[in-house]
């Protein structure tokens, strides 16, 4: 059986201000799969739970996080 997929969606933030990250990438490990952050930071991306989005932005360390079962990751 297939694991169902849904969208998450969640916020981008720079770790020292907590401003939003415009043009940051989501992306689902292995695949071709992301979106691209809004002006405040904001993405929406389909995902499973077992998968792990991978989030980069230019000059920052990129983070990857299992998805569970949350459908809301601010990073």
């Amino acid at each position: 059986m297939y694991a169902q997929k849904g969208y998450l969606r969640g916020k981008i933030l720079d770790g020292e201000t907590g401003e939003g990250l415009i043009g940051a990438t989501v992306y689902q490990e292995g695949t071709s799969t992301g979106a691209v952050a809004d002006f405040d930071g904001n993405y929406s991306i389909e995902a499973g739970q077992n998968d792990v989005l991978l989030f980069s932005y230019i000059g920052y360390e990129p983070q990857e996080i299992q998805v569970n079962n949350q459908t809301v990751i601010h990073t």
